[in-house]
């Protein structure tokens, strides 16, 4: 029988290495260990970890971060792991994000199988081999330019991370959204996460 169990800091080591087993599927979860490792303390990145420990170790984790949004890498158990995880933040439920059949698990074992959505979608995952990665002519030839984001450009994130939510995510604009994703963005920049992508110096595009 699996136990579920919260996850501390001291066991960042098994729940990297755990990860590591499923990179494609896991680059929310594992960059949330990089920024902020398994504490909970309310930065962006943190969250209330749980994990699932059988007789060969860890088998599957859950994380609910601190914007309400449950990460799942769990081949197994996703369901007990996306109840545990929920119980154990206190923290409303904003979303799931995770491979398909275990935020579908996930979602049956939180009663949420019929709950209306804002966006419900299954996305394409592709991986890349690194070493056989080409920079794109238009990056070599300095026709595009590519750049961390500086305080100069929060306004502009603000306003194109408000549309994005809007188009994609169905949210309602307005002074609330506009405040949320002033804060990403300044929070984005000042941790040197946020780039931008320029033609002829006009920024056209950002992650």
């Amino acid at each position: 029988m699996p136990r579920f169990l919260p996850l501390e800091p001291a066991d960042e080591p098994s729940v990297r290495a755990f990860l590591e087993r499923y990179p494609a599927s896991s680059m929310f979860l594992r960059g949330n260990l990089l920024r902020a490792g398994l504490a909970d303390d309310g930065r962006g990145g943190g969250g209330r970890w749980v994990g699932a420990e059988d007789a060969s170790g860890l088998a599957g984790v859950a994380c609910h971060s601190w914007n309400g949004v449950l990460l799942l890498q769990a081949p197994r158990f996703a369901g007990r792991l996306a109840q545990e995880a929920v119980l154990a933040s206190g923290r409303l439920l904003r979303g799931l994000v995770g491979p398909w059949l275990q935020v579908l698990a996930a979602r049956e074992a939180l009663g949420l199988a019929e709950a209306a959505t804002n966006l419900d979608s299954r996305e394409d995952l592709f991986t890349l081999d690194l070493p056989a990665m080409r920079a794109p002519e238009a990056l070599v030839s300095g026709r595009l330019r590519c750049r961390r984001g500086r305080a100069s450009d929060v306004q502009l994130l603000a306003d194109w991370g408000q549309e994005s939510d809007v188009e994609s995510k169905g949210e309602r604009p307005g002074a609330e959204l506009r405040e949320s994703n002033l804060r990403d963005a300044e929070r984005f920049v000042r941790e040197g996460d946020q780039f931008l992508l320029e033609d002829g110096g006009v920024p056209v595009s950002a992650c």
